[in-house]
């Protein structure tokens, strides 16, 4: 890594102020609008309210703007060609910014001040290896750090000028300077710190291979004990700390508690075990919980209701907030709306909203005078009236199993609609949503259904819904995928007669499986990055390893010493004489999770059963295509999906995105990374 300073003028392109957004032209999106990150795509208030800090990016660039509340003065902070992690208020009028440098997190400490109507920013790097484990400290201007030595985990309590001055000063024997006061060393490496109020170090989620465990702090001393332990591989005893039970040793988890769905529980160190239920719906898991800053209490539980983001804010934040929630409850739906921030007179709300139809918008919403104000859009490239509805809908499948599916159907044209089946990758412990689909809205713009299954083993549905996926690769998930084929099939504006199936990871074996399954029902096939043999997987995947991965999928898929045959026959390899449909293999060279070789096989399969197919191998592509690549991958299935789908029309160009049509803010910048 150059050791050199450089000077660069960076140039945000952000959309915000309710600067407008770009038209588009033409019969459909741009991919590369679909799928840009442009735009605000994170807002933080500072302490006492007095600034409101926004992470923005433009094409390869990621920064900071911060505005002046009261004097409503807006400047951009930071801007680098490297991608921010992070950005936290430290106090009132200092931010630590997290960006990663050659794999790995480097800090930079940003002090803004206001005078004569203009924004000042002093930009500090820190040298240090460690970590943040917490912003909030006794006093302003403090953090809590981190650092590993040896076989401990040390935690210091900072100032920001010592945090700037870490792994510069080095004792005599060379190594660095412990500087700050340690607050307390404990054996071992920590994944997750539960701190109180004033910064300390409370609980600590600690694992290896097989366990994880959840420590707590002694009532004196700064040792911890082991309260609770499970095993990785049993998903019902899991436990998440979240926060600390103001005036109690106990704190707030996330877990099954023996029951089906996840929920917010409070656990007691002391018993060991889960004392008390905070809240739980018995037909969703509660997904993740938004905890006030200041207090580190939870104020609201979210979970995913037919699809969206439903809050239920809890009765402490509720009752303390409720002049401000009922006036806003007359602009936007309440339970669809996050609230990031509210100052500490409570007269200002930070707000983040997203939906079908939404990517992602950043409010200000103002108490005293009622006012709802955009601060940011992500996605700001796309014009949100040309976005698709999605709606959702419940099937049962071939024994019974009740799932959820989602059909967006295309905005403009004339139904019936070809339809475009897109099963989800995982495939446990992951999920479709109704909420913003770039690949969806892409394909919905060109005329294309699609239909989104979330078969059994999808994330958010409970124990239940979640175990029935064990050892039904190619069986009962693809009758789940199959019901909700059908289902949508009938609907009066699909044509049930022009079907494709398009995949990637697990999606791509489930497209392979289902046109060796129908010979006759899909009109082509596009597998991305997908699976086709899994023996294969065992022997040439990073998840080989891990013993943990490995004994999670000879319980999920099946163990390959005594079920190999079993999971031949399943795999789509081992059939291709039984396909008739074209297939589109689409893959990158640089996957480590699904090797190339799962396509480049079933190629030469092809070949050899002379099947149709085309193929597309991006370079350096990993198993998750960048935004970039992504526009590619989609370029290439819309092609293939118009060629099969819509017969006699002509392929069209993506239109021209053009400028974004927002305000331009340039930033001399000095780096030294």
């Amino acid at each position: 890594m150059s050791r050199a300073r450089s000077v660069l003028v960076v140039v945000l392109t952000i959309c915000c102020l309710g600067l407008a957004s770009p038209a588009t032209s033409g019969a459909g999106l741009s991919a590369e609008a679909t799928f840009s990150q442009n735009g605000i795509i994170d807002v933080r208030l500072s302490p006492k309210g007095t600034w409101t800090a926004a992470r923005a990016i433009s094409g390869n660039r990621d920064g900071l703007m911060v505005r002046h509340n009261a004097a409503n003065v807006i400047e951009p902070l930071f801007a680098s060609e490297q991608r921010i992690g992070y950005f936290l208020w430290v106090d009132d009028a200092t931010m630590i910014v997290a960006v990663h440098v050659a794999n790995r997190l480097a800090y930079v400490l940003i002090d803004v001040d206001h005078a004569n109507g203009r924004i000042r920013a002093t930009q500090s790097r820190s040298k240090s290896r460690g970590f943040l484990v917490s912003p909030v400290a006794t006093r302003d201007g403090e953090v809590v750090w981190g650092t590993i030595a040896g076989e401990h985990t040390y935690v210091h309590r900072l100032s920001t000028q010592e945090l700037i001055r870490q792994g510069e000063e080095k004792t005599r024997s060379g190594r660095e300077a412990r500087l700050g006061d340690v607050m307390l060393q404990i054996r071992g490496v920590i994944d997750h710190w539960v701190s109180d109020t004033e910064g300390q170090p409370q609980v600590a989620v600690q694992s290896d291979e097989d366990e994880i465990r959840i420590l707590r702090r002694k009532r004196r001393g700064k040792a911890f004990d082991s309260v609770y332990s499970y095993s990785r591989s049993d998903g019902r005893e899991k436990l998440s700390p979240i926060s600390l039970v103001s005036g109690s040793r106990r704190f707030y988890v996330l877990g099954y508690a023996g029951e089906n769905t996840i929920g917010l529980h409070e656990f007691d160190p002391d018993r060991g075990e889960v004392v008390r239920e905070v809240f739980r719906r018995d037909d969703v898991d509660v997904t993740d919980v938004l905890v006030d800053p200041i207090s580190g209490e939870p104020i609201a539980v979210e979970s995913l209701v037919g699809g969206e983001r439903s809050l239920h804010y809890l009765e402490a934040f509720a009752k303390r907030n409720a002049e401000q929630l009922g006036a806003l409850g007359t602009e936007l739906p309440v339970e669809s709306v996050r609230v990031r921030a509210v100052s500490p007179d409570g007269e200002t709300l930070i707000l983040h909203h997203i939906d079908a139809q939404e990517p992602g918008r950043y409010l200000n919403y103002d108490a005293s005078s009622g006012r709802l104000s955009t601060v940011g859009k992500w996605r700001s490239d796309l014009d949100r009236g040309d976005l698709a509805n999605t709606e959702t809908f419940r099937v049962a499948s071939q024994d019974g199993f009740e799932i959820e599916a989602y059909l967006t159907l295309p905005k403009a044209g004339e139904a019936p609609f070809p339809l475009v089946v897109m099963p989800h990758g995982g495939p446990a412990g992951v999920r479709d949503t109704r909420l913003y689909n770039p690949v969806v809205q892409y394909l919905a713009s060109w005329g294309f259904a699609v239909l989104q299954p979330n078969y059994r083993g999808s994330f958010g549905y409970g124990l239940e819904y979640s175990e029935a996926i064990k050892k039904q690769w190619s069986k009962a998930i693809e009758d789940d995928i199959d019901a909700a084929v059908e289902h949508a099939m009938a609907r009066s504006e699909v044509d049930g007669d022009r079907v494709c199936i398009i995949g990637a990871s697990y999606g791509g074996f489930s497209a392979l499986a289902s046109v060796v399954r129908h010979r006759d029902r899909y009109r082509c096939a596009i597998s991305i990055n997908g699976v086709s043999d899994i023996p294969l997987l065992y022997d040439s995947s990073d998840m080989a390893d891990s013993k943990r991965v490995m004994d999670f999928y000879e319980e999920y898929v099946g163990d390959l010493e005594t079920e190999r045959e079993t999971l031949e026959e399943t795999s789509p390899i081992y059939h291709v004489d039984d396909i008739e449909t074209p297939v589109l293999f689409i893959y990158g060279d640089q996957d480590r999770r699904v090797d190339p070789d799962h396509s480049r096989r079933m190629m030469l399969m092809m070949d050899l059963y002379e099947k149709p197919y085309e193929s597309l191998e991006i370079e350096g592509m990993r198993h998750g295509p960048s935004s970039i690549q992504w526009v590619i991958v989609m370029r290439s299935a819309r092609r293939m999906l118009t060629r099969h789908l819509l017969p006699g029309q002509a392929f069209e160009m993506d239109p021209d995105v053009g400028s974004a049509g927002v305000g331009r803010l340039k930033h001399r910048l000095d780096l030294d990374f």
